[in-house]
Parts: C-alpha cells; sequence; structure tokens
C-alpha cells in the first residue's frame, strides 16, 4: 500500500503495489492522484511541493478555463441554433401560407372559370333549344297553312 506522510510525500510499501487507479471523472487531476500514479508506474516518490506537480496544477487550471469557455460557446452555440430555428420555421409557415392562399385563390379561380365556361354552354343550348322550338313551330305553322290552302 501506499502511505501518506505529514510532509506529502508518498512512498509505496514493500509489498505489490495495487492496481492503478482510475482518474476521476470531471476536469483535472487531482495532485495525489499523480503522487500516487507516478509511485506507481515509476517508483517515484513526488513531495507535495515538488516542481513538477506545479505543472499538474497549471494544466488543471487551464482544463478549467478551458471548460468555462466550452460552457459559454455551448450556451451561445444554442442560442444562436435556436434563434436561427425559430427564423426557419417562421419562413417556412409564411410560404406555407403564401402558398396554400395561392393555391387556395387558383382553385376558387380555376372553379369559377369552369363555372363561367358551363354557364355560357348552358345559356348557348337554352337559344338554341329556343330557335329550335321556333323553327319547329314556324314549319308546323307552314305546313298547316299549305295543307289547308289545298
Amino acid at each position: 500500500m501506499i502511505e501518506v506522510f505529514q510532509d506529502g510525500g508518498l512512498t509505496p510499501d514493500s509489498e505489490a503495489l495495487p492496481k492503478e487507479p482510475d482518474f476521476p471523472d470531471g476536469i483535472g487531476v487531482k495532485l495525489e492522484d499523480m503522487a500516487v500514479v507516478l509511485a506507481m508506474k515509476h517508483n517515484t516518490i513526488l513531495d507535495r511541493r515538488d516542481p513538477n506537480l506545479v505543472i499538474l496544477s497549471i494544466c488543471n487550471a487551464f482544463l478549467g478555463e478551458i471548460n468555462k469557455l466550452q460552457l459559454r460557446h455551448n450556451e451561445a452555440l444554442g442560442k444562436i441554433i435556436t434563434s436561427r430555428t425559430q427564423e426557419y420555421v417562421a419562413e417556412v409557415k409564411a410560404t406555407r401560407d403564401s402558398f396554400s392562399q395561392a393555391v387556395s385563390t387558383a382553385s376558387v379561380e380555376g372553379i369559377r372559370a369552369v363555372f363561367e365556361r358551363h354557364a355560357a354552354a348552358m345559356k348557348a343550348a337554352i337559344w338554341n333549344a329556343r330557335w329550335c322550338a321556333l323553327i319547329t313551330a314556324v314549319s308546323a305553322i307552314s305546313n298547316l297553312i299549305l295543307w289547308a290552302a289545298r
């Protein structure tokens, strides 16, 4: 096992070293965890004030700042995507509305044109039927007059 002394240094026992510890989830590595890993992998005992561990503190601070920046970027990107999506949805709705208005207008105009053509054809058919009735009546009267005159 590994013991931590009061001065912060670590020393391994003479027994076999345990398996390597897993690094904690999250950002950065704790100094104690890194000291244990170095003791296990390299058989090197580092004091807590060792300058090599300062690099770990610097890297942890850098990772913390990167995480803050990434969180800000994620938030900004979410806002941009939300606003762009809302604009896109509004444009799609406007296009749909204008298209449906055009289609319904075209449909109404098309139906109106068909009815107007039908009304004109019916009017012509009625006039033709009247002419036929008039011709038939004139023909009947002519035949009657000719028959009576004979």
